[in-house]
C-alpha cells in the first residue's frame, strides 16, 4: 500500500514503535516525585548517582543501572521542562531545583 501512494519509499527504512520498559517496583510518576524529593532535600547540586542511591534506600531496593539510566533520563526531561538545572558534563553533570521567586 506505501508503494502505491509513494513509489520512492522503502519499507524496510520505517522504523517499529519502540516498546516502553517500566521498572517493576515503581508507580507512574514515582520516579519524577522520589527524583524531585531528592533534589529538595540536596544541600549542594548532586549527581544522578547520589540522587539514584537517595531512591533506592527510599524504596528499598539495590541501585542496578536500570535505576540508575532511569534517573539520568528522568533528569534531563526535568532540565527540559525547566524544573532542573544542570552543570557539568556528561556522566559528571550534576544537578539541582531550579530556585524560582
Amino acid at each position: 500500500m506505501l508503494r502505491l501512494l509513494d513509489s520512492g519509499i522503502n519499507p524496510t527504512a520505517i522504523k517499529g514503535i519502540q516498546r516502553h520498559y517500566r521498572l517493576p517496583d515503581f508507580k507512574h510518576g514515582e520516579m519524577t516525585r522520589l527524583c524531585v524529593r531528592a533534589l529538595r532535600r540536596a544541600e549542594a547540586p548532586v549527581s544522578a548517582g547520589v540522587v539514584a542511591q537517595e531512591i533506592a534506600k527510599a524504596k528499598g531496593i539495590e541501585v542496578t543501572a536500570s535505576v540508575l539510566s532511569r534517573v539520568r533520563l528522568t533528569m534531563i526531561r526535568l532540565t527540559r521542562e525547566g524544573r532542573v538545572i544542570r552543570s557539568g558534563a556528561h556522566r559528571a553533570r550534576l544537578w539541582m531545583l531550579r530556585q524560582d521567586g
